[in-house]
């Protein structure tokens, strides 16, 4: 009975590591047509994202918005992005092909609109898939983004303060790893409107000065 349960135990562990080992970004991954639904199968299990439709509980917490729209565009609009990737007019010399594909994923969901339907893609979903009101505002909220050129003023706990050169104004940004922009370092990027801050957006540009 041990030996069993020792050995069903390793086999789960095998599968757990197989699982995670073969997920790799959406940039490299060519998914057929028609296979939406599996695609949102691939979203972590706690999203509100499922099987070509939307979950809501309350209280639910949105899990990597960005991924499961990502997904959308590519299983609705692959050889669009594949065609007009390249027309994206944020800066694209980055270090992985991944951070290129999320700039331009980043263009092509939020900013870029389709010739035919005068609408985004961010806003296409939104309209397919019968978003709530709220959810469907804090989606919207890229696509307010503005190109700047910032300074890097200071931290406040997780956020950082960036004053913008062009605009001379200051903007209180939301970020994940405030210690990747110390005090006095320049930032090329995009930001827009977050929970009553800013965030940025995109794959941002960074210079320390010596």
């Amino acid at each position: 009975m041990t030996s069993k349960r020792r050995s069903a135990r390793k086999t789960k562990i095998r599968k757990d590591r197989s699982g995670s080992t073969n997920q790799g970004p959406p940039a490299i991954q060519a998914k057929p047509p028609g296979r939406f639904k599996m695609l949102f199968k691939r979203v972590k299990p706690d999203s509100i994202f499922k099987d070509n439709r939307v979950d809501i509980a309350p209280g639910k917490i949105i899990t990597e918005p960005f991924e499961v729209l990502s997904m959308y565009a590519l299983d609705r609009h692959r050889q669009k992005f594949e065609d007009e990737r390249d027309s994206c007019p944020f800066n694209t010399d980055l270090e992985t092909e991944e951070l290129v594909f999320k700039q331009q994923m980043t263009w092509f969901l939020f900013v870029r609109k389709d010739p035919s339907t005068g609408i985004t893609i961010v806003e296409e979903f939104i309209n397919e898939q019968n978003i709530p009101e709220e959810l469907a505002e804090e989606l919207m909220q890229p696509t307010k983004m503005f190109p700047g050129h910032f300074k890097v003023v200071k931290r406040k706990r997780r956020d950082i303060v960036l004053y913008d050169t062009d605009r001379h104004k200051e903007f209180l940004v939301s970020t994940r790893n405030p210690s990747a922009y110390p005090p006095g370092c320049i930032v090329l990027g995009c930001i827009h409107p977050y929970e009553g801050k800013y965030k940025l957006c995109g794959i941002p540009t960074i210079a320390i000065p010596p």
